[in-house]
């Protein structure tokens, strides 16, 4: 797609989301206030890509509101929330001369108005219990004089006043620009930002921005949020009840989707499927067989992978079959020596601990098969011996160095049948059943990635 190209519903929609969408617009313009509405969802999850759809879905549906998104997390080196925000509204605005207008009536809101919803120094005096601050009040007029004192404080105070005055202005300038059209105002990335600066954008939507017709729709992991809370206010207040006072309404992007409504799909195993099958060269790997399919599924969905994570495995895959010269997934590749060259760059990605392990020859078998699925040996029994996942548990605790819990090896029945089992991994070509130079092959993928083999 041209990047000039707008993202919408319509040029892609892989994870079924305009109809979440739709669902969302019809509560922006229904009578209920759902604003400051939440998009949640995991860091990874798409939730800025669904966003811009969200916006340019809004922008067809409806003439009767203007829309903007903004990511916070370009705008936090600003450092004023306020100004970030007052620039959002002032870019919906189109006519020049209103937009001039409410920039003017903003500007000494924006004076008076820095970093917070008052100046610190305010803040600090009219909080002040008396009898707190009383040694150290007498010991500051002996340094400068009680005159001074009082002149500071009584501007202190004539600032506070002015920053309220300028902040009333201020809603009344939002509501006159807001009178005729509604405003909707995305903010995307507001988890990561600075802890203080979306903290600040909260308090500013809530207390600065609670107008008619205006209305916010904030792009963020909640959790992420709760942290920033508590970075700012300690540990002790509640994050959720302090969420209570300024979210109205939030959902959260599902991992699933499903095209007719009873069959469900993780979106980020049809993601892994959808990068190769578009993927200039692993397109053409073997990598697009049933076999490979399914070791890749199970990895994602079976670990959770956000969509995020999931085109960091696929990308090193990528970069694997590039230090290998196109060589990773090669045609009529034995099938064993494909899947272990998977959770080689599998492992690599996502579980350094095992890599510096394999370095010195410790193969830790109940560890290296969990990320597939594998937790205990007695699932080998009965075990369909065309199970991808469960032959490779076999292969890996069969060559741990470390014991596997309740593993008895002195089964030689037992012992056979799974090295069966592994044997039809390695058609058209097998290894010795019980040597570690199977794992080696794990091991190698990880040195050809640290670029050391």
């Amino acid at each position: 797609m041209d990047e000039n190209t707008p993202l919408t519903f319509e040029t892609r929609d892989e994870f079924h989301r305009k109809g979440v969408a739709e669902k969302a617009i019809n509560l922006l313009l229904s009578d209920v206030d759902v604003s400051p509405m939440v998009i949640d969802g995991k860091w990874g999850t798409g939730k800025t890509e669904f966003s811009e759809k969200f916006v340019h879905l809004l922008g067809e549906t409806t003439d009767d509101i203007h829309c903007t998104y903004v990511d916070a997390f370009k705008a936090d080196h600003a450092d004023n929330p306020l100004i970030t925000l007052i620039a959002a509204v002032a870019n919906l605005i189109e006519d020049p001369q209103q937009q001039e207008s409410f920039v003017q009536q903003a500007i000494p809101a924006v004076r008076y108005g820095l970093k917070t919803l008052g100046k610190a120094g305010v803040a600090w005096f009219l909080k002040q219990n008396a009898e707190d601050i009383a040694d150290e009040f007498e010991a500051t007029v002996k340094q400068v004089g009680e005159d001074s004192i009082n002149a500071s404080a009584e501007r202190l105070v004539k600032e506070h006043q002015n920053a309220e005055e300028n902040l009333d202005a201020l809603k009344a300038a939002l509501i006159q620009v807001s009178e005729e059209t509604p405003l909707v105002i995305f903010i995307d990335e507001l988890d990561r930002c600075r802890p203080d600066f979306a903290v600040a954008i909260l308090e500013h939507i809530k207390h600065v921005f609670d107008v008619p017709n205006v209305q916010f729709v904030l792009v963020a992991n909640l959790e992420q949020l709760k942290a920033s809370i508590n970075h700012c206010y300690g540990l002790g207040v509640d994050a959720q009840r302090y969420l209570d006072k300024f979210i109205k309404f939030s959902f959260k992007l599902s991992p699933l989707f499903s095209q007719d409504r009873h069959n469900f799909t993780i979106a980020s195993v049809e993601h892994a499927k959808n990068l190769i099958r578009e993927h200039p060269t692993l397109s053409d790997s073997e990598l697009k067989h049933a076999g490979y399919q399914e070791l890749i599924e199970t990895l994602v969905s079976n670990n959770r992978l956000s969509l995020r994570e999931t085109e960091t495995f696929i990308r090193y895959i990528d970069i694997y079959n590039v230090l290998t010269n196109g060589e990773a997934f090669p045609e009529r590749l034995i099938f064993g020596y494909g899947l272990l060259r998977l959770l080689g760059v599998y492992y690599f990605c996502f579980h350094p601990g095992i890599c510096d392990e394999l370095d010195h020859d410790v193969v830790d078998g109940e560890k290296m098969s969990k990320p597939f699925g594998v937790i205990s040996h007695t699932k080998f029994a009965d075990a369909d011996p065309r199970n991808i996942s469960l032959a490779l548990g076999a292969l890996i605790f069969l060559d741990s160095t470390k014991p596997v819990t309740g593993l008895d090896l002195s089964d030689e029945d037992d012992i056979r049948e799974w090295n069966a089992d592994i044997g039809g991994l390695f058609r058209n070509g097998g290894f010795p059943p019980r040597q570690g130079n199977r794992v080696s092959i794990i091991s190698e993928v990880i040195r050809q990635l640290r670029m050391t083999g």
